[in-house]
C-alpha cells in the first residue's frame, strides 16, 4: 500500500516497479504483487466548486494528515503541492 499524501500518483510508479521486480526476483506470480494507493482527494458537485472550496476545507485536514505522517510531530507543510495537482 502506498499512501500518498503530496505529489502526482505517477511519481510513486518506480515503487512499483521496484516492488514488483523484487516479488518476481523473489519467486511470486506477478498476479499475487498486489499494489493499492491511499491519495488525498476532494470531491464537489462541479470542478469550480472543488477548486474554490478546497483551500477551505483541506489546510486542517492536511496538517492532520502530515502530523499523523511525522509521527505525531508537527510539521510546516503547506497546500501547495495538491493545490498545483488540481491545476492540472
Amino acid at each position: 500500500m502506498i499512501a500518498i499524501i503530496g505529489g502526482e500518483t505517477r511519481q510513486f510508479r518506480p515503487l512499483v516497479d521496484i516492488y514488483r521486480e523484487s516479488g518476481r526476483q523473489a519467486g511470486h506470480a506477478a498476479e499475487e504483487l498486489k499494489v493499492g494507493i491511499h491519495v488525498i482527494g476532494y470531491v464537489a458537485e462541479t470542478t469550480q466548486e472543488a477548486i474554490d472550496d478546497f483551500p477551505l476545507v483541506m489546510p486542517r485536514r492536511f496538517r492532520v494528515l502530515v502530523k499523523n505522517a511525522a509521527g505525531g510531530r508537527s510539521r510546516d507543510h503547506t497546500l501547495t503541492p495538491l493545490a498545483a495537482g488540481m491545476a492540472r
